[in-house]
């Protein structure tokens, strides 16, 4: 029976008898070595595998024109093309015939040779093998070869995502698209929920608002005293502003104070996520004294609570002071060379999740209605329990009835960013996009065309290769997206 070769998908045993097959054993490998100055011998740096060559020897029998012409067609390609043989069917080389294809003519018959070189100088299977998975898993997979095959992975996705991620038992790494990016925020637009410029009186209520410092010291007996009134329109600096008027003195701090309601969002509630901006002036001097709360309450309790404060009237000094539920979280000591008298603050209290975060910072100029700020101080902190919000205060005191510190607020806004309607952001993936990432050639396809902005700093595209034996592939998404269906596909390869 005739030995089967085939090339390129032709059977080259309808043209040729085979004589002989010369493959080799395993890859051609060399050692790399330095010479050290004038000791023996050389130092080993690395080896190195170099392209593989196969030689087939055959005869030609009859027609020898026209099959001299034909086999030239045949073997000729630009590009490597499958080889395989027929003793192992089930594996092929890439391979491409080099230099000349020689021939010994003789009368009817003719003796020839190929020389094929195989430049990655193993052999695949003719068998892709798929394994499958979702991201947030372990894929585990078996190269029965004993080469290292590069994959394709690809991830097609279920839902929105802004992430495809692969890691593997080598501790590498592949990434593209954004780890930061968010699928989108529960909100309506953002849905206002309260805005007040202070022209004039907004109503509420007057001086009953809630406080974590009802008494000086915490000192039964020592009230400090919500007294007094408030005066609305023009105010310092030229901007409308809310200004306390002072009543009689008290032992402790006094002044007046204000609480307006902050409704509920659309979707009846009012324990989600907020975020409030309060612009300001708190200007004080070394014989003034002041203290302004700025409160978000729940009832007759605050939730969020900041206090700006000149308790000495030896110097002049600002201390900004942040609780949440009645818990002191934190006080700092404001570099007076930013937080200038005539400077207007702005002051940002939200949340989201189990995250709470203060934020003050000098405005360094306002631009449709909007603050743009410098060097803001912010604090943030992880708490889980979410209280609901009913009500914004404010409180400006004073120590007895001495100079009191030049407080005003001149403009207060709440917004709620989850009411329960979605709003979708854009994001890279979409359900029912596929990227792919072929390993072998760094390249990286969504839905079939090649994408470079993909493409991440870092990508460990040389240690993905599958290597002989068992080996372990995790996709991974966003933290907050649907897992993709994840597909690996690779061909076993042999030395």
């Amino acid at each position: 029976m005739a030995f089967q070769w085939w090339f390129n998908g032709q059977d080259m045993s309808k043209y040729l008898e085979t004589n002989s097959v010369e493959r080799n054993i395993g890859q051609n490998r060399k050692a790399n070595l330095k010479k050290l100055g004038v000791s023996s011998g050389k130092r080993f740096k690395y080896t190195s595998a170099d392209e593989g060559k196969v030689t087939v020897s055959f005869l030609i029998r009859r027609d020898m024109v026209a099959k001299r012409r034909e086999i030239a067609g045949l073997l000729s390609s630009n590009e490597p093309q499958q080889l395989i043989f027929g003793d192992e069917p089930d594996k092929y080389y890439l391979a491409i015939a080099d230099d000349q294809i020689s021939l010994s003519e003789k009368f009817r018959h003719g003796n020839g040779e190929v020389t094929f070189i195989v430049p990655d100088g193993v052999a695949h299977s003719n068998d892709i093998t798929t394994v499958t998975g979702q991201s947030g898993t372990d894929i585990a997979l078996t190269n029965a070869g004993t080469a290292p095959s590069a994959p394709v992975l690809t991830a097609t996705m279920t839902a929105d995502n802004g992430l495809v991620a692969w890691t593997n038992d080598q501790g590498a790494v592949l990434q593209f698209g954004d780890p930061g990016e968010v699928d989108g925020v529960t909100t309506k637009a953002p849905e206002q929920a309260l805005v007040e410029g202070f022209d004039s009186d907004p109503g509420g209520t007057n001086n009953d608002a809630p406080t974590n410092y009802p008494n000086y010291g915490n000192v039964e007996g020592q009230p400090n005293v919500q007294s007094g009134t408030m005066n609305y329109g023009a105010g310092l600096y030229g901007s409308t502003a809310m200004m306390p008027s002072f009543g009689a003195k008290s032992d402790y701090w006094n002044g007046p104070s204000k609480k307006l309601p902050i409704p509920k969002n659309s979707d009846d509630d009012n324990a989600g996520n907020i975020v409030t901006y309060t612009r300001l002036y708190f200007d004080t001097k070394v014989r003034q004294m002041g203290r302004m709360e700025i409160a978000l309450n729940n009832g007759d309790k605050t939730v969020f609570e900041s206090v700006l404060r000149d308790s000495a009237d030896s110097q002049d000094q600002i201390v900004w002071e942040c609780f949440y539920n009645g818990q002191w979280l934190v006080s700092t000591t404001l570099d007076r060379r930013k937080f200038k008298n005539g400077q207007m603050y702005e002051l940002r209290m939200w949340r989201f999740g189990s995250k709470i975060n203060f934020q003050l910072a000098p405005v360094a100029k306002v631009v449709d209605n909007k603050a743009e700020v410098a060097a803001p101080i912010l604090k943030s902190f992880d708490l889980a329990k979410a209280e609901p919000i009913d009500s914004v205060s404010f409180w400006f005191c004073r120590w007895q009835d001495n100079e009191a510190s030049s407080m005003s607020v001149t403009d207060f806004q709440a917004k709620w960013t989850d009411v329960d309607q979605w709003n979708d952001l854009a994001n890279r993936f979409s359900a029912g996009d596929e990227v792919v990432a072929d390993i072998a050639t760094k390249t990286i396809y969504v839905n079939g065309v090649q994408d470079n902005t993909l493409h991440a700093i870092g990508n460990m595209w040389d240690s993905f290769w599958i290597q002989p034996g068992r080996n372990t592939i995790m996709p991974v998404a966003s933290s907050w997206a649907t897992p993709f269906d994840a597909t690996i596909e690779y061909r076993e390869a042999w030395l």
